[in-house]
């Protein structure tokens, strides 16, 4: 039976799953793996990914690709989301995630997003002759998707991920009244 590997390199955390696929039967996943690798957090407040982050990440995607080949995947697909899309140092990110993931890493847009966000919920929970809004907070952004019928219809993206808000507006502990007013008109 085919098996297939994805590593999804979000604003906050980095996960990979394995899985194998019976036509007919679903899906097994045969590994699962998540670190929090927080590269939001100084491309929301700098615009690049710190070299600690980097670097942090690097030896998660070696880990990872040591579970993918354990498990002899036949296809991988590796995607960096709304930290790295913001990133003035992509070229760079992609070339170190790259050779420590040992495939293309590429950057998918934020309605690539939520369409594997769909597809994923999908195979797991599926509302095949059902109208669903899904909202999927993330580190970086947060998507938006209608389904019906196991389609999607409608989504967005948008600039509105934990890690990002916090960064941009919340530095103190409890927060400043006027930090959350900010927060508040920038979410509206």
């Amino acid at each position: 039976m085919p098996r297939y590997a994805a590593i999804d390199i979000g604003s906050n955390s980095t996960r990979l799953a394995v899985a194998e696929v019976e036509p007919g039967r679903g899906v097994r996943t045969l590994a699962s793996d998540r670190e929090v690798t927080r590269l939001g957090t100084s491309v929301f407040s700098q615009g690049l990914v710190s070299r600690d982050a980097m670097d942090h990440l690097c030896r998660v995607l070696q880990r990872f690709r040591g579970t993918v080949a354990q498990h002899h995947a036949t296809g991988i697909r590796a995607v960096a989301t709304s930290a790295v899309r913001d990133a003035r140092n992509q070229d760079e990110f992609l070339r170190r995630a790259t050779d420590a993931a040992g495939v293309p890493v590429e950057i998918i847009s934020g309605i690539e997003e939520a369409r594997l966000i769909h597809a994923g919920l999908q195979s797991v929970w599926p509302h095949p002759d059902q109208r669903l809004l899904i909202i999927d907070i993330g580190g970086g952004s947060a998507e938006a998707i209608v389904s019906e019928s196991g389609r999607v219809t409608a989504a967005f993206s948008r600039p509105l991920g934990a890690v990002r808000l916090k960064e941009l507006f919340l530095q103190a502990d409890p927060p400043e009244a006027e930090d959350l007013d900010r927060l508040g008109g920038y979410i509206d």
